[in-house]
């Protein structure tokens, strides 16, 4: 059904935490122990500065392919399915208004074609982290360290009765649901909570250039040993052994004696 004009209107119906649409079969429920894994890659970085009431805002936004890992995201009554979709990373600035998004807050949606606008079915993942967060992700991606990223997240999406059992090392299918308030003929967005982000520091390597060889290598770590173990304390060891050579002296002298009375007895 994906790219039709009109989709049929549909609403969800719950009760004792079951989800049912009336007209189709199946049932729906939420998982909370499940984290929906997206490899996020081709990024890019993008700023937009806002103006209102002569205040300017200035967010940035990282960008890139979202690839589900595993599982997938179904628009449940309607049959809509996907696994790649755009991926955005943004700050969570405060707002006056607190109508601002909270730090690790994340929603996935979908935005139906529109042929008035001449645009397409489109879903979409958005996360909102904190500052400081955002301004290390931004400088790994500026230094080259950073083409990649995966994020993990607990929505309250829908998951079909009987998908719980499924083992962890398998994927489900997450759904987008209709609205419970009224009939729509697209689904409502899922929030959450971003549960992970993470990334390597891959350091871009050197191409040596017109004006010589790149930085030399690092160099390779090395035990450190303390100044005052590498010079032995001289005195102290002659010393050592003259009492260890006395020592062996007398235990040498004892054992020839016991070995000479033992001859005569």
């Amino acid at each position: 059904m994906a790219g039709q004009d009109k989709r049929a209107a549909l609403k969800a119906e719950v009760a004792e935490g079951v989800l049912r649409i009336p007209g189709q079969d199946g049932e729906w429920h939420h998982d909370p122990f499940r984290t929906l894994w997206v490899e996020v890659t081709n990024l890019a970085l993008y700023q937009t500065v806002s103006v209102e009431e002569g205040v300017a805002t200035r967010t940035p936004q990282l960008v890139g392919k979202g690839r589900i890992q595993k599982d997938d995201l179904r628009l449940a009554g309607w049959g809509d399915r996907c696994r790649d979709l755009p991926v955005t990373i943004k700050p969570a600035i405060p707002q006056e208004d607190g109508q601002g998004y909270k730090p690790f807050t994340a929603v996935v949606g979908f935005i139906p074609a529109d042929p008035e606008l001449r645009s397409v079915d489109a879903w979409f993942l958005e996360a909102w982290i904190q500052q400081e967060d955002m301004d290390r992700m931004i400088a790994a991606y500026r230094a080259g360290e950073m083409p990649s990223f995966f994020v993990g997240t607990k929505l309250d999406l829908w998951i079909r009765r009987g998908d719980e059992h499924t083992p962890p090392g398998y994927g489900v299918t997450w759904h987008l649901v209709p609205a419970q308030r009224r009939e729509s003929s697209f689904p409502e967005a899922a929030h959450g909570t971003v549960t992970m982000l993470s990334w390597g520091d891959a350091a871009r390597s050197e191409v040596p250039g017109e004006d010589g060889p790149g930085p030399d290598p690092a160099p390779s770590p090395s035990l450190a040993i303390p100044a005052s173990a590498t010079v032995p304390d001289m005195a102290a060891l002659t010393a050592a052994v003259d009492r260890l050579r006395q020592t062996v002296l007398r235990v040498g002298v004892a054992i020839a004696g016991a070995v000479v009375v033992g001859w005569f007895l």
